[in-house]
């Protein structure tokens, strides 16, 4: 099918993701390309689901609830709720309306506590996922169930990429929603304008994580519509694993802090390691990620102190 046929709807387009895709993707090269955004079609309500992907191709399902390890601690009900109904709701829409495709972003969350490292797609089934993040990964892990079942009964294509740890320009940094790196990035900052001596992070730095610079995603969703692979699940990442100690140490020295860090090691590390294997996206859709972690990061913090105050000596 060429674009210039495809209709495509996008949920969650004006979040992080969102925000990232649509400066890249060429409105002009399709026939359609349908926002949906919350305030007008709740997807918990199946009648609102099924309204929003009318006369659509392909959809691109990227909303979901979601938070730092805080915030999914407080609200692991809701966590869980929300996002298995949004999503459950957006495939069952997705069926009734004939979409021929719909690309989900599943979730790094959703491997096992303790799987082999390197992470392979294949492996995602052999444990419980970490506890504190359970609710939301479990919830990201039923779109793969899902969309097998539905191509199995239904013949319709779906295609779930699992993501790692995502930061990037546009990203939350909201206190308790924020994931590691704004997180890290706001209170650093904070504590340069405050000329304060010491900042405490949680954990005790140990862990590590595959961290994703938001376009090199956005870069694997456009392959993702363009290519003819049915694959799933796929790992996106950057294959790569660096410790938060050291990522918080990267972070400081780019944005200049003088103060010393505190590990509080009565807060939870969350997994102890994530690593995920990408052979299978770079061989299905040709995806390579291109920004390397220092870039990414300086990146995020010349946005962050520029839509923030800014720091004064």
């Amino acid at each position: 099918m060429d674009n210039k046929d495809i209709r495509i709807a996008i949920t969650g387009g004006s979040g992080f993701v969102g925000k990232s895709l649509m400066k890249k993707i060429n409105t002009d090269s399709f026939k359609e390309v349908r926002i949906i955004r919350s305030k007008e079609h709740d997807l918990r309500n199946l009648p609102d689901a099924l309204e929003a992907f009318k006369n659509i191709d392909f959809v691109i399902h990227m909303a979901g609830i979601t938070g730092g390890i805080e915030f999914t601690k407080k609200n692991q009900g809701s966590v869980y709720f929300d996002n298995i109904t949004i999503n459950t709701n957006v495939m069952e829409s997705c069926r009734l309306n004939g979409v021929k495709k719909i690309i989900s972003i599943g979730s790094v969350c959703s491997y096992p506590k303790f799987p082999e490292l390197p992470f392979k797609e294949d492996d995602i089934w052999n444990g419980y996922p970490e506890e504190v993040n359970a609710p939301y990964g479990l919830a990201k892990k039923m779109l793969i169930v899902q969309g097998e079942a539905y191509k199995n009964q239904y013949g319709m294509s779906s295609q779930v990429l699992l993501v790692t740890n995502l930061f990037g320009p546009e990203d939350t940094f909201e206190k308790d929603k924020s994931h590691v790196v704004p997180a890290i990035i706001v209170k650093f900052h904070d504590a340069i304008i405050n000329q304060k001596k010491e900042v405490v992070l949680w954990g005790d730095g140990s862990p590590t994580r595959d961290l994703l610079f938001v376009e090199d995603l956005t870069d694997a969703i456009l392959l993702s519509i363009s290519s003819n692979s049915n694959a799933s699940p796929i790992n996106i990442g950057s294959g790569n694993e660096i410790s938060i100690r050291d990522l918080a140490m990267l972070i400081k020295e780019l944005m200049g802090g003088t103060f010393n860090i505190v590990w509080d090691t009565s807060k939870a590390n969350g997994q102890p390691r994530r690593i995920l294997d990408i052979t299978r996206a770079k061989n299905e859709l040709g995806f390579t990620p291109k920004t390397s972690i220092k870039e990414g990061i300086k990146k995020t913090i010349d946005f962050y102190i520029s839509t923030h105050s800014k720091i004064t000596s």
